[in-house]
């Protein structure tokens, strides 16, 4: 894994992180979409946007053919919708805001494992990761919570909602599920 040229946090490609990627952009002559690009949307509408779909694919991408979806903390078994099953963060949505949207760091959890002072579950869910992905990736994945810093943009999100709209609707395909007329609105938007 690189490391970013400018600051030295974790990168994937260019040699940049995604708060100086523009540099590597500028550098090429091109112009970088998360500095030039507007959105008719604020970032705050989009999260909601994203969320809509976001939080039923995971539940979805967890569910078996039936559409039944295990807690990953108690072992809770339920349909993916109807309330009962909600999204769990390894790493919390309050303790590091750029890791939210990072398929690896969201579960499906119950509404009682989801609480955020249950450490009952939290020693369940570390457990859970570490089946899952293996110890080295998750020291990792916790390295990320305080050095992984990003501020989307609201054309990076609106590139989210597009790619998590795909994998929801094949998901749906799976599931044999119609979306609500919620989701439903959210896909003819960003379609």
């Amino acid at each position: 894994m690189k490391e970013c040229i400018v600051c030295g946090r974790k990168v994937f490609s260019h040699g940049y992180c995604r708060m100086h990627v523009g540099k590597y952009y500028m550098a090429k002559g091109k112009v970088a979409y998360t500095t030039k690009q507007k959105s008719r949307l604020s970032v705050k509408i989009l999260k909601k946007r994203l969320e809509t779909i976001y939080a039923p694919y995971i539940r979805m991408r967890d569910a078996d053919t039936n559409g039944i979806v295990s807690c990953v903390c108690c072992g809770l078994k339920s349909f993916w919708k109807g309330g009962i099953m909600a999204n769990g963060h390894f790493i919390s949505r309050h303790s590091s805001a750029s890791l939210v949207y990072q398929e690896w760091n969201t579960h499906p959890q119950c509404r009682s494992c989801n609480f955020p002072h249950n450490e009952t579950a939290k020693h369940q869910y570390m457990l859970y990761m570490i089946k899952r992905y293996g110890q080295e990736k998750v020291e990792y994945y916790l390295s990320m919570k305080n050095n992984y810093i990003w501020k989307p943009t609201a054309f990076e999100i609106e590139v989210l909602i597009k790619d998590y709209i795909k994998k929801f609707l094949e998901q749906c395909t799976r599931l044999k599920h119609t979306p609500t007329p919620k989701e439903q609105k959210v896909i003819d938007e960003f379609k």
